[in-house]
């Protein structure tokens, strides 16, 4: 969908304020996450949207070289600087609020763990 020219000078702004943000509060990335990413979609609606996040490595940033804003993608990376999640991410997005039967029974059955508000971002700052 394009954007109307309200909402692409909205956009701006709002790049451009966080712009400010990061340089004012010299604001530096501290976590990186690689993974790989199925995503599933029915092609008539997105009333049931499911992603599988695996192969989960956390990237410790915060060690750069001095000048450095983030280290580079090829760049080596020692043991004690990534952690490698043990599982896959399963999340399930509904539209409303009814849980479908066979997602339910996955629940159920123990093959996935219900693990709300799991944040990528929040156990790759804590380790």
């Amino acid at each position: 969908k394009d954007m109307g020219e309200e909402e692409l000078c909205k956009a701006a702004n709002l790049l451009l304020t966080m712009h400010k943000l990061v340089v004012r509060l010299d604001l530096r990335p501290c976590v990186r996450s690689a993974y790989s990413r199925a995503a599933f979609q029915s092609p008539k609606d997105n009333s049931l949207r499911l992603t599988i996040d695996r192969n989960i490595t956390l990237i410790d940033e915060t060690r750069t070289s001095s000048g450095s804003w983030c280290l580079p993608d090829d760049a080596v990376i020692g043991s004690d600087m990534a952690r490698t999640v043990p599982y896959a991410v399963y999340e399930i997005k509904l539209a409303g609020s009814e849980m479908p039967a066979s997602m339910q029974a996955l629940l159920d059955s123990g093959v996935i763990l219900d693990a709300a508000k799991f944040s990528k971002f929040l156990t790759g700052a804590a380790a």
